[in-house]
């Protein structure tokens, strides 16, 4: 399957797209670092926006719809006032485990 891969993508976009997904998976990883909840979740919510955006733009449907799962989910631990800094975290995990299972160049040769 490598090789096929290979020969679909040039050497710099298989670089490009090893450099998006570190980029992704780092800007949610930096999330721990935020200690302030409030600037956790500012940040949390600007990177659910990123990631809905990279997932649309490169039409990765069913990642962009697990984020878009996850946003509802914030929205209503939001509305029902039960969010906390645990449930901040646990979905912060659920986009670093999708984030996890991503790989452009495989999902993009489908394409191809």
């Amino acid at each position: 399957p490598y090789e096929e891969i290979s020969s679909i993508f040039p050497e710099e976009a298989e670089v490009i797209f090893d450099r998006l997904e570190y980029l992704l998976a780092k800007q949610v990883d930096d999330l721990r670092s935020v200690s302030d909840f409030d600037d956790q979740l500012k940040t949390f919510r600007d990177n659910l926006t990123t990631l809905v955006g990279f997932f649309d733009f490169f039409r990765l449907e069913s990642y962009k719809k697990d984020v878009m799962h996850t946003v509802k989910i914030l929205e209503e631990s939001e509305k029902r006032k039960s969010l906390d800094s645990e449930k901040l975290s646990e979905l912060i995990i659920d986009i670093q485990n999708i984030l996890g299972s991503v790989s452009f160049k495989t999902e993009l040769a489908e394409f191809g």
